[in-house]
């Protein structure tokens, strides 16, 4: 049998004869210490760089805009939207990461590709306009943003990984081709009490071009992103979905898909007979990089 005291005597007393160890010198405790000092005020700086917006102070600079940041012990979240594509709306959300904002004006209509990520943290922004609608509260926040965080946010033609959509046997295509040219896509919650569900199911009846399904595909993919784990989002935010079926006229079937399932909607269209892959395409998308140079006053959403 193994005398575990017996192997840890030299651990724990090493005993008169035996060589004791050297206390460590004073000077090498003190240089021990300021390593430790040293290494932590690096943290201290780089997280400091990483957060070097202020918080409490106004941060845009653009009528109708205000940008605030919050600090971490900031409670509760507000939001209060009133958006439509013409006259007067407004924006107003408050603790939320920047992101939440331009997803609102935006509704995810266009991928939404970032080259350079905002800074974290929670804020509070207010969009208001008296006009313009949409459009006007878009070209408002996209300055605002662009002043207050030094990034370019514009609409480009970018080449950028999508899915491609293509239909490798059209005569086993389940879904049903029709003279009814006008396009409808009518969804909804199956259970819209649980629509906040991870699981909760969607339905959708439509007839459309396949190049509208593809972007359709797209949208309802971007739809989901408040609902994906932080890291996941960018992802989904900047999803597209690309028409290369090469069909022709329109389509139309019923879609059930788990809506917050990123790839759900896709996986439902696979079972009709389309497939999916991925590759570089062009595209258009909102952008968001570093900014090259200073932006020039826009006088249109200035006034």
């Amino acid at each position: 049998m193994v005398d575990i005291f017996k192997e840890l005597d030299g651990v724990r007393d090493p005993g008169p004869g035996a060589e004791r160890k050297r206390r460590p010198k004073p000077l090498t405790l003190i240089a021990s210490a300021a390593a430790v000092v040293i290494i932590a005020a690096a943290v201290v700086v780089v997280f400091i760089r990483q957060n070097q917006t202020p918080i409490g102070r106004e941060l845009s600079s653009v009528p109708g805009v205000s940008i605030v940041r919050r600090g971490m012990l900031h409670g509760g979240r507000i939001a209060n939207n009133q958006i439509n594509d013409s006259g007067d709306c407004k924006i107003y959300r408050d603790g939320y990461e920047l992101t939440y904002a331009l997803c609102d004006v935006l509704d995810q209509k266009l991928p939404l590709i970032v080259k350079t990520p905002l800074p974290k943290g929670k804020y509070r922004v207010s969009v208001l306009t008296d006009h313009g609608g949409r459009e006007m509260l878009l070209r408002k926040l996209m300055l605002a943003y662009s002043e207050a965080f030094a990034v370019s946010i514009s609409t480009e033609t970018v080449e950028t990984e999508v899915y491609v959509m293509n239909c490798p046997d059209p005569p086993a295509l389940s879904l049903d081709q029709t003279g009814n040219m006008s396009e409808t896509f009518d969804g909804d919650f199956v259970d819209k009490n649980s629509s906040g569900s991870k699981n909760v199911l969607y339905k959708c009846r439509f007839i459309a071009k396949p190049e509208n399904l593809a972007d359709y595909t797209g949208y309802m993919i971007r739809k989901t992103w408040q609902g994906q784990d932080p890291q996941v989002r960018p992802v989904v935010l900047a999803t597209a979905v690309v028409d290369e079926t090469g069909l022709k006229g329109y389509y139309g079937g019923l879609l059930t898909w788990k809506f917050y399932d990123p790839v759900g909607l896709i996986s439902e269209l696979t079972k009709k007979g389309l497939k999916f892959t991925r590759d570089k395409r062009t595209i258009k998308a909102i952008v968001i990089k570093e900014a090259v140079s200073e932006n020039a006053p826009d006088k249109a959403v200035r006034n």
